[in-house]
């Protein structure tokens, strides 16, 4: 399937509150121009704050860790923006004790840890990009919480 139905397919899934479709969707091509585009077409409120609880699995959870965190230290601009939101978010909702990802969380963890430190090293000697930074750095301290 092409990028464009593709992404026709995720904005339906999202409309229609197939969240976990949606997200398996766009995980499952191994693009993150279709993991940002479904996370732009998702909110995070529908995601973590429902009525439910969290409205998608802990390995999409996991998987979102895993490819939104290798692109992260290459984002900038609104996708930045985007991509730490749904990060912070991500870390603080996964659950390290879930049997189905907690042989695999280490592994994401340090990967998503050393994509940060990344980050942050490619944008400090820019003062222009201190938000950034900042925000990277936040994100760091919540992912370094997570219990692995």
């Amino acid at each position: 399937m092409k990028i464009a139905q593709l992404k026709e397919s995720i904005l339906a899934l999202a409309q229609n509150k197939e969240f976990e479709k949606g997200f398996m969707t766009a995980l499952g091509a191994s693009k993150i121009e279709l993991t940002v585009y479904c996370c732009s077409v998702m909110t995070i409120a529908d995601i973590f704050h429902s009525a439910t609880g969290c409205a998608v699995s802990q390995t999409v959870l996991l998987c979102l860790l895993q490819q939104l965190g290798s692109s992260i230290a290459n984002s900038n601009g609104a996708s930045f923006k985007l991509e730490i939101d749904w990060l912070q978010e991500t870390a603080l909702t996964v659950d390290p004790t879930n049997a189905t990802i907690k042989n695999h969380l280490p592994q994401v963890k340090a990967q998503l840890i050393r994509h940060i430190k990344t980050g942050v090293e490619k944008i400090q000697s820019d003062p222009a990009l201190i938000s950034e930074k900042r925000k990277l750095m936040g994100l760091l301290s919540i992912v370094t919480t997570i219990e692995t």
